[in-house]
């Protein structure tokens, strides 16, 4: 037998060296998050590209979705601009999004007919509230974030049984009870037919505060955990930005003292059946509500497209001008079902001008709408769109092939 050269002598014994240490400082540590369980991070991909770039995101939107990427419940958590105070916005899962679908789909199918971003473009187009990324937990997402803080303490009104990951049905007793991650998915997951769209809101909000309360006040840590949570946990900016923000909350203590409330919604006359219902923001009461929070997170002029509402006597007419629109720079706002008047107007904010009116007008096949142009940036139009058009019966005859009313 040869004997072996001593470059390659020390060669190996460096290797197995290396080896040794790595080995020891895995087993240590190094000051990282727990590692999260490998059904978790086992598919890569943990954000999808994102919106656009940001520098920091401080109104984050946060859903979670269930095994078939349906929305159970989501908010938008909004820090006011000294950092002394966090609202909570729920979403009623009933409200009605446009997410360049057939048709208007409730929030809680949003999610699973389109992407994680247009869900958040449609959330700030329809509420008038900038949101600067969100981010969408499944069952297991949940679970492992849940897992990596070491479970959470949750006071449970009255003993419920839940499906866990298993699609068996665990009993969670009643009381203060410690919540491993299969469990409190199970139980934020919960949906117990004809109770009120409060009671699955109210479990929402415990789970989530109570785990995003806990992680660490160390960025680093809960970007790798979050970039852990692989294609079950989406994000729609880069997955440190979204660290930064949940860190700055724990560091604030701001999770303590959040204030809940769901989002005012109101009836909509847009539903594909009766069955199906919708409700549409109340956009008046929630931008009273943001401006006395914090101003800066009223969705900004300069960001995406012009929001423009629609009133309107018939459905049918406020559903086709949302058809007319899809390719021009005016994103549609449901803006609900108005008495019947005769001639249709158009309001806009000072930066649309006329000729920009006179064009959409024309797109919308409303040529002899009267338009009225506001003088300054301060009116109670600028808080809820960048333009409204109240539908008038000139409208409605000329769809049906008579002379218009002037």
């Amino acid at each position: 037998m040869k004997r072996i050269p001593a470059f390659l002598q020390w060669l190996v014994f460096g290797l197995v060296g290396i080896g040794i240490f790595t080995l020891i400082f895995l087993i240590k540590g190094n000051g990282q998050p727990t590692a999260l369980p490998l059904y978790v991070t086992a598919t890569p991909n943990a954000s999808e590209s994102p919106v656009e770039p940001k520098l920091e995101v401080r109104n984050l939107l946060i859903t979670l979705a269930d095994d078939n990427r349906r929305v159970v419940g989501g908010f938008i958590a909004v820090q006011n601009q000294e950092l002394s105070e966090l609202r909570v916005f729920n979403i009623d899962s009933r409200t009605g999004l446009d997410v360049d679908a057939q048709h208007m789909l409730r929030f809680r199918d949003a999610g699973f007919e389109s992407s994680a971003n247009q869900v958040q473009v449609a959330v700030e187009v329809a509420s008038n509230i900038r949101v600067d990324g969100s981010l969408t937990l499944r069952r297991l997402a949940l679970a492992g974030l849940v897992d990596s803080v070491k479970g959470i303490y949750v006071n449970i009104p009255k003993s419920v049984k839940v499906i866990n990951q298993q699609k068996r049905k665990v009993l969670i007793p009643s009381g203060m009870v410690r919540l491993d991650g299969n469990r409190a998915a199970g139980y934020a997951l919960l949906v117990v037919p004809g109770e009120p769209e409060s009671a699955r809101i109210k479990r929402i909000n415990t789970v989530l505060s109570a785990t995003l309360a806990k992680l660490p006040n160390d960025e680093q840590r809960v970007d790798e955990t979050i970039s852990a949570l692989g294609s079950l946990g989406r994000t729609t900016v880069p997955t440190e930005l979204v660290a930064r923000n949940l860190v700055l909350l724990v560091a604030s203590g701001l999770w303590d003292e959040a204030k809940y409330q769901t989002l005012s919604t109101t009836v909509s006359e847009l539903g594909v059946t009766k069955k199906i219902g919708l409700r549409r923001f109340n956009l008046e009461t929630i931008s009273s509500e943001i401006a006395t929070l914090c101003p800066q997170a009223i969705l900004p002029v300069t960001k995406g497209p012009w929001r423009l509402l629609i009133k309107s006597s018939s459905s049918k007419a406020t559903l086709q001008i949302r058809q007319d629109i899809r390719k021009t720079k005016f994103a549609f706002v449901d803006g609900g079902k108005i008495k019947a008047q005769k001639v249709s107007t158009i309001r806009i904010a000072p930066w649309i001008s006329l000729a920009q009116a006179r064009a959409l007008l024309t797109t919308v096949k409303l040529p002899n709408a009267r338009i009225i142009r506001e003088k300054d940036s301060t009116t109670k139009l600028s808080a809820i769109a960048d333009a409204v058009i109240t539908v008038g019966l000139d409208y409605r005859a000329k769809d049906n092939k008579k002379e218009s009313v002037n």
